[in-house]
């Protein structure tokens, strides 16, 4: 998977366009709800498309100064090289080029993880600002072909983990959460690292 993309902000512009017109409207319906006047918390899903789908993210948010509160999240991917039937622990990608004879490199891809902290704040009853940041850790792995019956890989190809290319790198996210129901929460957003998009939803407890 390709580890640097081009910027998606135009994506993010457009999702808090339709994010804020929604939410205004929400919040002007007589039966919308009311101004945060309890400490909430969230825990559900999040992730970061398409290179970190699987996560898990939760909050609080306290009412004091008009509402403010703290998001945390963990993201990483669900399925990498190491996973895979060729995949050999045992040997680092520079000894397969430099050890397995005949080993010819065919690619290379990174298999994302990150942590990141960010401040939420209320706009509306039913729109919430966040921005944050964090640490992103991509590693690498190179994918070699070599000769059947080789005693490193399966079938003629091998996994290996090159640690000297591994990076962990600062990401920057900024997004928005919107009140669907009285308990569920949507999320949107953008991170720099990787390059993508925050997806998720949350269960909001107590009702609000």
């Amino acid at each position: 998977m390709s580890i640097v993309r081009r910027p998606i902000l135009s994506c993010l512009a457009a999702g808090m366009l339709m994010f804020g017109l929604h939410a205004t409207g929400v919040a002007a319906q007589p039966r919308g709800p009311t101004p945060l006047s309890r400490t909430q918390f969230g825990v559900g899903y999040a992730g970061n498309a398409p290179d970190a789908m699987v996560g898990a993210a939760a909050y609080v948010l306290f009412p004091h100064w008009g509402g403010v509160g703290i998001y945390v999240d963990a993201k990483f991917d669900g399925r990498t090289p190491a996973g895979e039937r060729g995949y050999d622990p045992d040997y680092t990608s520079r000894q397969v080029a430099e050890e397995v004879e005949g080993a010819n490199f065919v690619k290379t891809e990174g298999s994302w993880h990150s942590f990141n902290v960010a401040i939420m704040r209320p706009l509306t009853p039913s729109f919430v600002a966040y921005v944050g940041g964090g640490m992103a850790k991509v590693d690498q792995y190179d994918l070699f072909n070599v000769r059947l019956g080789s005693p490193v890989g399966f079938g003629g190809t091998v996994w290996a983990e090159n640690p000297e290319t591994a990076e962990t790198r600062a990401n920057f996210m900024i997004g928005f959460m919107m009140r669907m129901t009285a308990r569920v929460t949507a999320q949107f957003g953008y991170e720099t690292q990787p390059d993508g998009v925050t997806v998720g939803a949350s269960l909001r407890l107590p009702s609000w």
